[in-house]
């Protein structure tokens, strides 16, 4: 009978040393304990950021709810939770006029099928910057014929974790140059070749517009 006993509390003892794990996918790529915390960046004012977790728990049943602790949310900031097949997604928005500081916000995962009912959390902090997007353009100055195509490159920097649209428009007649649209992934930089189409002689001021 003591060696039933000890049997039985071993196995509680060794059920109880495993623990849940979060398999943090975006926008840096680790894995947490229970109250582990990771920095995710810099993100400016306006923009949303995605934080994307692994369903898999290390449990055998897997996570199926995400959620942000309002109580770490600061005032104007939305969250929005979304899923897919294999990830839980946490949607963070910070306003347009968001204060330069940094953020510590507070993820809880859990799993809510009965049995079994377990529940995690981990920290995650972002610094909010202003001039993240840095914009530049090559061969302002150059000569050409009419009836001809000029060209000139145009730099891209994201260091944002979030995504970016960036619209490419000059001061130029539409006829000259059409308008761009470019997609920017978090931490994402692209160089592009804009083409200029000359219709009449004369100098002319090519300035690009990012909006």
């Amino acid at each position: 009978m003591f060696k039933k006993v000890l049997l039985v509390l071993f196995v509680l003892a060794l059920a109880c040393s495993v623990q849940a794990e979060v398999f943090l996918i975006e926008p840096v790529d680790t894995k947490l304990s229970d109250s582990g915390e990771a920095f995710f960046g810099q993100m400016a004012c306006g923009e949303t950021m995605r934080v994307i977790v692994n369903k898999k728990s290390g449990m055998g049943a897997p996570w199926d709810e995400i959620a942000v602790d309002p109580s770490t949310l600061p005032p104007g900031w939305k969250a929005v939770a979304t899923e897919t097949d294999k990830t839980l997604i946490a949607e963070i928005t910070a306003p347009a006029n968001a204060i330069v500081s940094t953020q510590r916000l507070r993820f809880v995962l859990s799993n809510s099928s009965q049995p079994p009912f377990f529940a995690e959390s981990f920290f995650g902090s972002v610094s909010v910057r202003e001039n993240l997007l840095a914009v530049t353009i090559e061969n302002l100055q150059q000569r050409t014929v009419v009836g001809s195509t000029v060209q000139f490159r145009l730099n891209l920097n994201n260091d944002s974790i979030a995504s970016n649209t960036v619209l490419v428009r000059s001061s130029l007649p539409e006829y000259w140059f059409k308008p761009v649209e470019v997609e920017l992934q978090p931490k994402e930089s692209k160089t592009l070749a804009l083409d200029v189409f000359v219709f009449s002689y004369g100098e002319r001021q090519f300035s690009s517009l990012a909006g």
